[in-house]
């Protein structure tokens, strides 16, 4: 609970230590700490170890939880530089994702994060207008470094009508 709290201000320090503490007490699933963990480095940038975790986290995952994982290793993939990796999965998963299966997965991001996956949900939904209010959401937040930033901007570029 420490580390979900800590992700949700975006405090990947107390999210990453909190998440050490939890696998050696062995306390919670080791895919649930892994996807977790994902989100923490998301959050501190180090993007290679985020696509690492996401991975393990959906390859250990049970099935119930595959849906929650993927949309996480969504966000991740995208904000690697894989934008269409994540798009395809996010393809995938429109049929089976319910509402609830996201909400669970809002709960474990800060705001800023939130309307990122949002947004590159609406990308592939189709709804370009949508995904562009949400980047423009994104932008408004403070968090976001200036290369996440720009990341953003070129997204937007992409989505204006030519």
């Amino acid at each position: 609970m420490t580390a979900i709290a800590a992700i949700g201000l975006g405090d990947a320090t107390t999210a990453q230590a909190a998440l050490a503490q939890a696998e050696a007490r062995a306390e919670v699933e080791g895919y649930r700490i892994d996807r977790l963990a994902a989100v923490a480095a998301l959050l501190a940038g180090d993007l290679a170890r985020a696509l690492d975790l996401a991975h393990r986290a959906r390859e250990r995952a049970a099935s119930r939880e595959q849906v929650r994982t993927t949309l996480l290793l969504s966000l991740v993939y995208d904000r690697s530089g894989a934008a269409d990796a994540a798009q395809r999965e996010l393809t995938l998963l429109r049929p089976l994702a319910s509402s609830a299966e996201r909400m669970a997965v809002d709960a474990l991001l800060p705001l800023h994060e939130r309307l990122y996956l949002a947004a590159i949900e609406q990308v592939a939904l189709k709804n370009p207008a949508n995904a562009s209010l949400l980047f423009k959401g994104y932008l408004a937040c403070p968090e976001p470094e200036e290369a996440e930033r720009r990341l953003v901007e070129r997204r937007l570029a992409e989505l204006r009508p030519m």
